[in-house]
């Protein structure tokens, strides 16, 4: 996945929620690599990720989160701790809440997400 070229393609928008293809690049065979489903509280966002292939890497995961979090999220933001991801990949499904720094002790803020 090349992350300057996602784009993002809005699939259904309700008053709370929103449903996205994320794409790499606006060419004619271009295919989805990734689904994303928000869901609005008042206080926070919730994003599902869902990797129709596997990633390649753990820094890939977390540079598409920082673009989400950057390009679609308008009352959401990381910095501010009120979004919480849950990435979903590869027949697996595991969560993690997304954070700029790790636990201590923990250098992997996905919790393991792609070992």
């Amino acid at each position: 996945m090349d992350i300057e070229n996602v784009v993002f393609v809005q699939q259904f928008r309700t008053p709370s929620s929103e449903i996205w293809l994320a794409e790499t690049g606006r060419k004619k065979d271009s295919e989805p690599f990734a689904q994303l489903d928000i869901h609005y509280t008042p206080s926070m966002a919730m994003v599902t990720v869902v990797y129709l292939n596997p990633p390649k890497s753990q820094d890939e995961v977390h540079r598409l989160l920082d673009l989400i979090d950057d390009e679609l999220l308008s009352m959401g933001d990381l910095e501010k701790g009120n979004v919480q991801f849950r990435v979903i990949y590869g027949g697996t499904n595991k969560s993690a809440v997304l954070k700029r720094e790790a636990p201590a002790g923990n250098t992997d803020p996905l919790g393991g997400l792609l070992g």
